[in-house]
């Protein structure tokens, strides 16, 4: 379901949309179910680099939110609210994802 951002594991699921068509490059994606995560949790914006971008939404996120869970992008240590310990995970992760 699209409203369900984690796995089964509690770690972040890709979107999968229909309506948009493959690239061309390489085989399309697979929807791995309930084990499909994202490999960069504090890669906020997915552009494969952990920079501004991601520090920027968890700034403009920061605070509490409802309902938890489900939990949402920029929520790295998934304890319902964007805070520091979100923020340390970026600053720490900072750069390119491996």
């Amino acid at each position: 379901p699209k409203d369900v951002t984690d796995d089964i594991d509690g770690k972040r699921r890709f979107v999968d949309d229909p309506d948009t068509g493959n690239a061309g490059v390489g085989a399309p994606p697979v929807d791995m179910g309930a084990h499909e995560y994202q490999t960069c949790p504090t890669d906020i914006d997915r552009d494969d680099m952990v920079g501004f971008g991601d520090l920027l939404a968890i700034l403009a996120a920061w605070g509490p939110y409802e309902p938890c869970p489900p939990g949402i992008p920029g929520d790295i240590d998934h304890d319902c609210e964007i805070g520091f310990g979100d923020l340390l995970s970026v600053l720490a992760a900072w750069g390119r994802c491996e």
